[in-house]
């Protein structure tokens, strides 16, 4: 074959400082991708979700989370959790005892005798002392009361131990009423009270002082012991729900927050002690 009987590539007639771009054909194995891409996607338009419908298969990410979820119950089963299996064994207890010290103390007083929160040693149970409802109790919280809902803080099998260690508080391993459970009649707490200025405290190094040893003893289950927040809001910041002035601080302790589960300290601490603690918590925000 002669050189004039070799066929010339084709140019398309552009050409940039002397480089012609030839007209060849695209690559076999490209055009196979790009077709191939374009009848995937029209198969896949027909069997998943897409702005055609809801697609063949019926598949979405609902179903597919659902099933997932599903799968993994059958896989994980939730442990059961029941307070008897803790109630009478010291190991337990104590382990109760623990978590009760952390987080309900400040309420129920660190014997459970009672704060602002009922006394837990008696016969006297205002929503059924039964190990179940005691259980229920404290998962479910009373917050019309200030108790807080604990089952989503603590969990079923906190709960449990918290539980146990309260039933031991007025029963013994036999589940036998102890002695010192003798129903009482609890007296109203009066305390005389006498006002407080709180432009002497608020700065005060001595008061804000002991204003942090009450706040420790009281509120650090729920605050932190830097009061940066655990159940209950950050202190450490701006932004605060019932006002941030020292005269708000105090009446929102004073007075407590029912629906949220802060206690009303006015009649368990007075006005001193809260004076001081507005000081102390007053002292976190503003330095």
């Amino acid at each position: 074959m002669s050189d004039n009987d070799k066929k010339e590539p084709q140019t398309i007639g552009h050409a940039i400082d002397g480089i012609e771009e030839y007209d060849n054909p695209l690559p076999g194995w490209w055009l196979l991708m790009f077709y191939g891409a374009i009848i995937f996607s029209v198969i896949y338009w027909f069997l998943y979700p897409s702005w055609f419908g809801k697609g063949y298969l019926g598949w979405s990410q609902i179903s597919q989370y659902e099933e997932e979820v599903k799968q993994a119950k059958i896989l994980y089963p939730e442990k059961v959790v029941s307070i008897n299996d803790f109630i009478g064994k010291d190991e337990f207890i104590n382990k109760g005892k623990e978590i009760f010290a952390q987080n309900c103390a400040s309420c129920h007083g660190p014997e459970g005798k009672g704060l602002v929160g009922p006394n837990l040693t008696d016969n006297v149970w205002i929503h059924g002392g039964k190990p179940e409802e005691i259980f229920n109790t404290i998962t479910k919280g009373v917050t019309a009361k200030g108790m807080p809902t604990w089952g989503p803080v603590l969990g079923k099998e906190k709960v449990a131990l918290v539980g146990a260690f309260v039933y031991s508080l007025s029963h013994d391993s036999q589940g036998n009423l102890l002695p010192s459970a003798k129903q009482q009649v609890v007296a109203s707490i009066v305390k005389e009270d006498k006002i407080i200025d709180l432009n002497k405290v608020i700065g005060n190094p001595e008061h804000i002082a002991k204003g942090k040893e009450i706040f420790t003893q009281n509120c650090v289950s729920c605050h932190g012991p830097e009061g940066k927040g655990l159940v209950g809001p950050n202190l450490t910041d701006s932004v605060w729900i019932h006002g941030g002035k020292p005269e708000n601080i105090r009446d929102t302790i004073t007075k407590g927050v029912a629906a949220k589960g802060m206690p009303t300290w006015g009649p368990i601490l007075g006005s001193e002690k809260i004076a001081d603690v507005t000081a102390f918590v007053y002292s976190l925000s503003n330095k």
